[in-house]
């Protein structure tokens, strides 16, 4: 049971981290393909969103909830 919960908590360790170079990659993706649009409203929209997600990672690591969402599933960080 030790050894499952170690593999599970790699899982989710490995699942938040590609979330969030997913989340960085994806929406600098998205700001250069709007950038070449010229369409400011969307370039303006896109930018907001690119920060308003990467807020939210350091919202949710500075209040713990990516560490108790992991530990929701038996404890698997310790």
């Amino acid at each position: 049971m030790e050894t499952i919960k170690i593999v599970f908590s790699v899982l989710v360790y490995v699942f938040l981290s590609g979330a969030l170079v997913f989340a960085i990659f994806g929406g600098l993706r998205n700001i250069y393909n709007a950038w070449k649009t010229h369409r400011w409203k969307n370039v303006v929209f896109t930018v907001v969103v690119f920060i308003a997600t990467i807020a939210f990672f350091v919202w949710a690591d500075f209040f713990q909830i990516l560490g108790d969402t992991c530990r929701f599933f038996y404890e698997l960080c310790q």
